[in-house]
């Protein structure tokens, strides 16, 4: 992070970046060169409505508040409403023909940050967000375990 007066901002060393071990964080006493190639952090918002676009969403006006608070601290992102896409069922990373969740796993795994936002029904997060939450679940195939 850079604390730069009265704000703390959060950067990420770029992927692709000679000039820095990755991957990794930049110290921030880093010469300034190094200081130029920070990149902002990548936020994703996933917003878990039941509602399809156009539709109005108060989960998307609070994460829009949220990603506008970040964006204070040097940070940027996109809300993805996943009422839109075809998300089908399972736990694998792909389940076939017509899934659209291995282009919005791509898009997770190369964001800093994920955000997940969702109405809560009867006490519950809504069943889009269920449906997220087990297709997440193929994340686990990658982790190492000792």
């Amino acid at each position: 992070y850079v604390n730069s007066g009265d704000s703390i901002r959060w950067f990420r060393a770029p992927r692709k970046c000679g000039a820095v071990a990755e991957p990794g964080w930049v110290s921030p006493v880093a010469p300034l060169s190094v200081l130029e190639l920070w990149m902002p952090l990548e936020i994703i918002a996933l917003n878990c409505t039941l509602k399809a676009s156009p539709g109005v969403s108060s989960t998307d006006k609070l994460l829009q508040q949220t990603l506008d608070a970040f964006a204070k601290h040097g940070a940027q992102g996109k809300i993805v409403r996943v009422a839109d896409l075809n998300i089908k069922p399972g736990v694998k990373s792909d389940e076939g023909e017509g899934d659209e969740w291995p282009a919005l796993r791509a898009r997770i795994l190369a964001a800093d940050i994920l955000l997940i936002g969702t109405p809560i029904w009867l006490g519950q997060p809504s069943s889009v967000c269920k449906r997220v939450l087990e297709r997440m679940d193929a994340f686990l195939d990658g982790v190492r375990r000792p």
